[in-house]
């Protein structure tokens, strides 16, 4: 059987987004890393009807074990910016969360190539009107980001004091963490 239909298969049994389907599935696919890139493959794929079910398994197993995307990290920002649909940017915003994270805890070295493709990503997640928690999981990434690439702390700022007057609740509570931390 080949790697795709075995992973559209495993995709299949996820019914809901309930946290027991994806883990099964999230839990089947880390057994195999070439289903995992697969499941990259298939995130990026604008009419796959299983595209937000491996962005949802793809965060399950980054929250685990984020070697899944160091080992496909080119692949994974290759295309970041072409899912617009909140329920495929929720998860990928929250692996570029995860990665920055790792980062500043000294856990890995990311590249200069890479740290720039998640800056760009989440700027445009920022101003794109995306909902709370993509918006949330971006300002996260770029505030950590900020002492590596000096502009990022006043365009930050910018859109956080621009926004959070007029944000939700979930919105003013992170901006404004991170206008004071800034």
């Amino acid at each position: 059987m080949s790697k795709r239909i075995e992973l559209e298969k495993i995709l299949d049994t996820i019914k809901n987004p309930k946290r027991e389907y994806r883990s099964l599935a999230a839990a089947k696919i880390a057994t195999n890393k070439a289903l995992f890139k697969e499941a990259i493959l298939v995130l990026y794929e604008k009419d796959n009807p299983n595209s937000r079910k491996a962005a949802w398994c793809l965060e399950w197993i980054s929250r685990e074990n984020l070697d899944f995307i160091y080992n496909h990290l080119d692949l994974f920002l290759e295309n970041i910016e072409k899912p617009r649909k909140d329920g495929i940017a929720r998860p990928l915003a929250k692996i570029c969360e995860l990665l920055a994270l790792d980062y500043m805890k000294g856990k890995t070295d990311l590249s200069e190539k890479h740290i720039e493709k998640m800056i760009e990503v989440c700027f445009d997640w920022m101003i794109s009107g995306q909902k709370v928690a993509v918006e949330a999981y971006a300002m996260q990434t770029l505030f950590i980001f900020r002492k590596k690439t000096a502009w990022i702390e006043g365009e930050l700022m910018h859109i956080l004091e621009k926004n959070i007057p007029n944000g939700s609740a979930g919105y003013k509570a992170r901006g404004s963490k991170i206008v004071a931390e800034i």
